[in-house]
């Protein structure tokens, strides 16, 4: 059978973000394609759910997110960047509680927080024939395991994991059964595996943590735009990489925009205050010499 290919995975989840637009919205919420070092560090899409944003590596099933760490350059392992980053975070956190690191810790603890609120892979699901998002660090544990020797074989050291991996089964995705509008207080909710794009629309989709602890904590996915570029700035080093956008404001001006890793907001606020200017639409030139074509008799 055909692969399923990435970009129609992308095409229609734009379609769905169009058929699924707020009310009295003109366009759907903000999604920018990655090109470049972005995509290379962050991966392949920017989407935004209301005030919430999120980071999207776009698979075109579960079965391909192995190709996060199985490709190879001169038959050697090539993990992709992406996938070296965060099982290197997940180490340090490890070995931070190993050596009681509370500083280390807390720090590495905040980042794959985010990471686990912020960063998804977006797939089709053919058992359920709809999109599926999850969280990337659950799915490569998932699909990986993450084991040390087996991450040692792509060159990735990473002694303190089985340390860092009770972080990942503290967590889990969970279906609230409480009033979406709950800002606060105990939820009721069911433990599901992935999550689909109308549950961060209806924001009953949360992350749980503390599974291995008495108490259990909720929080709604997602990251502000302060946060995600927190994030992104975590993800690339603390070096700024650059991507050129065709994008489309919200008065319909279409437009070149680039985009900094460092500088996030200045194409959110390009996307949300861009105007239509005057006699913005195309012209043909006035003088041009026109010539003549007779309807083809076939």
């Amino acid at each position: 059978m055909a692969r399923l290919a990435e970009s129609s995975v992308v095409i229609a989840f734009r379609d769905w973000q169009w058929i699924n637009r707020r009310a009295k919205a003109a366009k759907p919420d903000i999604m920018i394609s990655l090109e470049g070092n972005p995509e290379t560090y962050l991966g392949d899409l920017e989407v935004a759910f209301d005030e919430k944003f999120f980071l999207f590596e776009v698979k075109s099933t579960s079965s391909t997110i192995k190709e996060e760490w199985n490709k190879t350059v001169d038959k050697k392992p090539k993990p992709k960047t992406l996938f070296k980053t965060i099982c290197q975070t997940l180490n340090e956190y490890g070995k931070a509680i190993n050596d009681k690191d509370s500083k280390t810790q807390e720090k590495n603890w905040h980042r794959l927080s985010q990471s686990m609120r912020g960063h998804h892979f977006l797939y089709w699901d053919p058992t359920i024939s709809h999109f599926a998002i999850k969280p990337y660090i659950f799915a490569i544990y998932k699909e990986h395991k993450l084991n040390i020797k087996d991450l040692s074989k792509l060159g990735i050291d990473a002694p303190h994991m089985n340390t860092a991996t009770l972080f990942i089964t503290s967590h889990c995705l969970g279906a609230s059964q409480s009033p979406v509008w709950q800002e606060g207080g105990d939820i009721k909710y069911e433990q599901i595996s992935s999550i689909t794009p109308e549950m961060l629309l209806d924001k009953s989709a949360r992350l749980i943590s503390g599974l291995i602890s008495k108490t259990r904590y909720w929080n709604h996915l997602g990251l502000s735009l302060e946060e995600l570029q927190d994030y992104v700035g975590f993800i690339c080093k603390n070096r700024s990489y650059e991507t050129r956008c065709l994008l489309t404001s919200d008065s319909g001006h279409i437009f070149v925009e680039t985009l900094n890793t460092s500088d996030l907001k200045k194409i959110v606020s390009a996307i949300h205050h861009k105007q239509v200017e005057p006699n913005s639409t195309p012209q043909f030139n006035k003088n041009s010499l026109y010539e003549t074509a007779k309807k083809s008799p076939s």
